[in-house]
C-alpha cells in the first residue's frame, strides 16, 4: 500500500532535485559550464579535458556528480517520506486492528481515515514522520549511490586508438 507510491514519488523528487542542483552547480543545460559536464546520466559522461572557465573555477568530476546524485537522494528520500507519511500511517493502523474491533469484517479504509482524522486531525497522520523519513532518505541515499558508483565503473573504457 506504501511502497509503490513512495517510490513514485521519490524516483519523481529525485530526478527533480537532481536537475536543480546541477542547474545551481553546472548551470542550466546548453550552457558552456554544463558542456564539460555531459549528461549527468550517462556513465563516464564527464569531460575532464578541458577545465571550466568560468569565474567559480569549477571543473566538474565524476566524485562532484556522484555527490550531488548523493545530495539529491537524501532530499528526495526526505520528500517521499513526508509525503507519504499518511498511507503509512493508515497502513499501520489497518495491520494493527483486531478482528473484534471490526466485528470480524475487513475493516474499511474509508472509516479507518475517519477514526485517525477524528482522533487527532491533520497531526495525527503525521505520527512518525521524523523516523520514516530519516529510514527512506537512508535507504534511497544508500542504494542510488551505490548504483551510481556501480554504473560508472562498470562501464568499460573506449579502446585506444593505436598507431602502427
Amino acid at each position: 500500500m506504501t511502497y509503490v507510491p513512495s517510490s513514485a514519488v521519490w524516483w519523481s523528487a529525485y530526478a527533480a532535485y537532481k536537475e536543480i542542483f546541477f542547474q545551481s552547480v553546472f548551470g542550466p543545460k546548453g550552457s558552456s559550464r554544463r558542456e564539460n559536464v555531459g549528461d549527468e546520466s550517462q556513465p563516464n559522461s564527464v569531460n575532464n579535458e578541458s577545465p571550466s572557465n568560468e569565474s567559480n573555477g569549477l571543473q566538474p568530476k565524476g566524485t562532484s556528480i556522484l555527490a550531488l546524485q548523493t545530495l539529491s537522494a537524501l532530499c528526495a528520500g526526505l520528500t517521499s517520506g513526508f509525503l507519504t507519511n499518511p498511507l503509512d500511517v493508515v497502513k499501520t493502523r489497518l495491520q494493527t486492528m483486531e478482528s473484534k474491533e471490526t466485528g470480524n469484517q475487513a475493516p474499511r479504509l474509508r472509516s479507518i481515515v475517519q477514526e485517525l482524522y477524528r482522533e487527532g486531525g491533520v497531526p495525527n497522520f503525521y505520527r512518525g514522520v521524523a523516523p520514516r523519513m530519516i529510514n527512506v532518505a537512508l535507504w534511497g541515499t544508500v542504494m542510488v549511490s551505490v548504483y551510481e558508483f556501480l554504473k560508472r565503473s562498470s562501464v568499460k573504457s573506449a579502446p585506444m586508438a593505436t598507431t602502427s
